[in-house]
């Protein structure tokens, strides 16, 4: 009854229209931490899905063609709540700290994955990107072979590193001999220490009321171009500002 229940309110939030998701931040509620690993076991990928950073109307970089995103049911009732939104979809602390040094504006940015030409999302985990990992092993010139390089990564260990990674505990601390592959898939592929390959994001620092470490739901959103397309805003994505830094801000607190 729990899972059935869950289903249909990830197939209520497909149904909304992208203007009353962007209102959900503001009046709605997130999913429990509960919630969201029932979502990534039975595999739900969402219409919405969102990013939050410093930058306004940002997504992803130009020409990238891979991106990790949260569903947006997950960010709801956060607004005026910045860092609670970042540690949600795996900012780590240090990250954090240097967005309230320099003062920042937090944006979410969201985008109907139905309505934006050729994109699409698919459920990830360690297999995935494995799988991403085997293929660029392929590639000389890839973005995972220049990283792996600068990093004193083997190729030939890249099989029994993933293998070691599917066999942590979700939220355990990487062994030493990781941390340099762990920042390899960073480099590469946006997943941080805090991606725990269960199709959910960690978080290195309680949030509260919610039980655990359990961050988003996190998808893999795929496409030809991942920018966004100015004209395009209000219609198949939108950007709205959660909250500001102050410079004199207390680590810790928004």
């Amino acid at each position: 009854a729990e899972t059935a229940a869950i289903k249909t309110q990830a197939e209520a939030s497909d149904a909304m229209t992208l203007a009353q998701q962007m209102g959900s931040l503001t009046t709605g509620a997130r999913r429990s931490a509960r919630e969201v690993v029932i979502a990534a076991e039975e595999g739900l990928t969402p219409r919405y899905v969102a990013r939050v950073g410093t930058r306004a109307d940002s997504f992803a970089a130009p020409g990238r063609t891979d991106v990790y995103a949260a569903d947006i049911a997950d960010l709801r009732g956060l607004m005026g709540r910045p860092e609670e939104a970042m540690r949600m979809v795996g900012w780590e602390t240090s990250w954090i700290d240097g967005a309230k040094n320099g003062g920042a504006k937090v944006y979410v940015t969201v985008v109907d994955t139905v309505k934006a030409a050729g994109w699409k999302t698919s459920q990830i985990d360690w297999s995935g990107v494995e799988k991403m990992a085997r293929k660029d092993l392929l590639d000389p010139d890839s973005r995972f072979m220049e990283f792996m390089k600068a990093h004193n990564v083997e190729p030939d260990n890249v099989p029994k590193l993933f293998k070691e990674l599917k066999e942590l505990p979700p939220g355990s601390p990487r062994p030493t001999h990781l941390e340099d592959f762990q920042l390899v898939l960073s480099k590469s592929y946006g997943l941080n220490e805090l991606y725990g390959g269960n199709g959910f994001t960690l978080t290195d620092k309680n949030v509260g009321g919610r039980s655990g470490n359990v961050g988003a739901r996190e998808v893999k959103v795929s496409g030809q171009d991942l920018s966004l397309d100015p004209a395009a805003k209000g219609i198949w994505w939108d950007s709205i500002e959660i909250g500001e830094f102050t410079k004199t801000a207390a680590a810790g607190n928004d």
